[in-house]
C-alpha cells in the first residue's frame, strides 16, 4: 500500500496539469490577496462585514477562493487523476500489479486528499504572510459570533481550524467527484457532471450550500451555533461517497 501511494504521488505531481494548476493557483491567490488588501473588508454574508487586518485576513480569503477550488482547480485535479489514466489506457499496466482493487483507489484517494490539503496550505501561508506585511498590524482581533478578542496565537489556530473545516468540506467533495469519475469514463463529461451535481444539490436542499460557500458555516461551526445538518450532510455525503467509489471500483473491469 504504502509503494502505491508513493507511486501515485510521483505520477500526480510529473503531470504538467498539477504543476500547471499550482502555479496558476499560487497566482491567483497573490492577486486576489492584492485586490482584497485594496478593499479592506471581509464578509460573513452580504450584509454583515468586518475590517481586515494582520491577524484575520486568512479566513477572510477563503470565501473568495473556495469558489475557485470547487468549480476549476480541484476537479480538473480529480478528474486528470480518475478518468485520464482510463482514457490513455495506463491502468491496464497499473492494474496488473500484485494489488487489490481496494488498494489502488484507497492510494488514489489518499494522494488526492493530501494534495488537497497542499493546495489550502499553500493557500494558508501566502494569506497570512500578505496580512502580516501588507495589512494594519493589530495585537488582537475579533471573528463573526464570537464575543472575545484573539491575540496572535489564539487567531492563528482560530484560522488553522477554519481551514481544517474547509479541507473536511473538500474531502467530501472530493469523495463525490471520484464516485462520478468512477460512473462517467469521459474526463469533460466527468467535469461537467462534478460541477453539476454540486449546484443541483442546492435544489434538493439548503443543506448543501457549504459545498458551494463554505466560509459563513465555518464560522458558525468555530461559534458552535452550527445546525446538526451540517455534520451528518458531510460525514453521510463522505460515506457514500467513498464507499461507493469503493464498490464501484471492486466490480468494474478496468483492463477493457
Amino acid at each position: 500500500m504504502r509503494q502505491l501511494i508513493i507511486s501515485e504521488m510521483e505520477r500526480v505531481w510529473s503531470r504538467s496539469k498539477t504543476k500547471t494548476l499550482l502555479i496558476t493557483f499560487i497566482l491567483l491567490s497573490t492577486l486576489w490577496s492584492i485586490a482584497m488588501g485594496s478593499w479592506n473588508v471581509g464578509f460573513y454574508d452580504s450584509n454583515i462585514t468586518m475590517p481586515l487586518n494582520s491577524l484575520n485576513f486568512s479566513v477572510f480569503i477563503l470565501r473568495d477562493i473556495h469558489p475557485l477550488l470547487m468549480f476549476v482547480i480541484l476537479p480538473m485535479l480529480y478528474t486528470d487523476c480518475f478518468n485520464a489514466e482510463y482514457t490513455s489506457g495506463s491502468y491496464r499496466n497499473v492494474m496488473t500489479r500484485p494489488y487489490k482493487k481496494t488498494e489502488f483507489i484507497l492510494a488514489k484517494l489518499i494522494v488526492q486528499a493530501f494534495i488537497t490539503f497542499v493546495f489550502l496550505m499553500i493557500l494558508f501561508i501566502i494569506s497570512s504572510l500578505f496580512g502580516k506585511f501588507f495589512l494594519d498590524t493589530v495585537e488582537s482581533t475579533k471573528f463573526f459570533n464570537i464575543t472575545k478578542d484573539f491575540n496572535s496565537i489564539k487567531a492563528f489556530i482560530y484560522s488553522f481550524k477554519f481551514y481544517v473545516i474547509e479541507f473536511l468540506i473538500l474531502f467530501a467533495i472530493l469523495s463525490i467527484s471520484s464516485l462520478i469519475c468512477g460512473i462517467i469514463e469521459n474526463s469533460v463529461l466527468s467535469f461537467l457532471a462534478i460541477i453539476s451535481v454540486f449546484l443541483g444539490s442546492l435544489y434538493i436542499s439548503d443543506s448543501f450550500v457549504f459545498f458551494l460557500s463554505s466560509s459563513k458555516m465555518i464560522f458558525d461551526v468555530l461559534a458552535n451555533i452550527t445546525p446538526m445538518s451540517f455534520f451528518t450532510t458531510l460525514f453521510f455525503t463522505t460515506i457514500i461517497g467513498i464507499g461507493g467509489t469503493i464498490a464501484l471500483w471492486k466490480h468494474k473491469d478496468w483492463l477493457f
